[in-house]
């Protein structure tokens, strides 16, 4: 299940810039995938938190006070990553700024829905992590393939509607989904 998880995410994470391509044009999907980029320096600082706090987690899980320090260590790592989401999307305009040229200024709106997509993300491994603790993995790859199946969906009907700014939402969405 844990593969197919795999998959699945990787769709849910790259099929925006391919249906840029198809639906728009290449310059859209180099402005989508520009603040994409961005984006996975807030992913990496995830996943360090999270691996970090997985030990913990499986340490604690068993007993009623465990869990209460779980919810409690959980709920301070999510806001502190949401302060991260949230500085990321502050700082968009200086990030493209230095890495890209004026063309690309007009892609730091699409930078909030993309935070919040990865926040979304960073509340689902939340979730993911205690089931693979109760080895409920095939809940994962479920939850995984209909978050991609249903960001493809809103991507092919909201892109040609809207242009490249509809993935970053669509996205969102997938995620919101994917983390209740």
């Amino acid at each position: 299940p844990l593969i197919a998880n795999q998959f699945a995410t990787q769709i849910l994470n790259n099929s925006g810039r391919v249906m840029i391509g198809w639906f728009v044009d290449n310059s859209a999907v180099g402005i989508y995938g520009t603040l994409s980029s961005v984006s996975t320096i807030s992913a990496i600082v995830w996943s360090a938190i999270n691996s970090s706090f997985v030990p913990f987690l499986y340490r604690n899980i068993n007993d009623s006070e465990g869990k209460k320090r779980v919810r409690s260590l959980a709920s301070i790592l999510l806001l502190i990553y949401a302060a991260v989401c949230v500085l990321m999307t502050f700082l968009a305009p200086e990030v493209v700024k230095i890495i890209a040229t004026d063309e690309y200024m007009a892609a730091i709106y699409i930078m909030p829905p993309i935070s919040a997509a990865i926040f979304q993300n960073a509340i689902s491994n939340m979730y993911a992590n205690v089931l693979l603790y109760h080895k409920k993995s095939s809940y994962i790859m479920i939850a995984s393939i209909c978050g991609a199946v249903l960001n493809i969906v809103l991507n092919a009907v909201l892109i040609p509607l809207f242009g490249y700014q509809a993935a970053a939402y669509s996205m969102l969405t997938a995620f919101v989904f994917l983390s209740y």
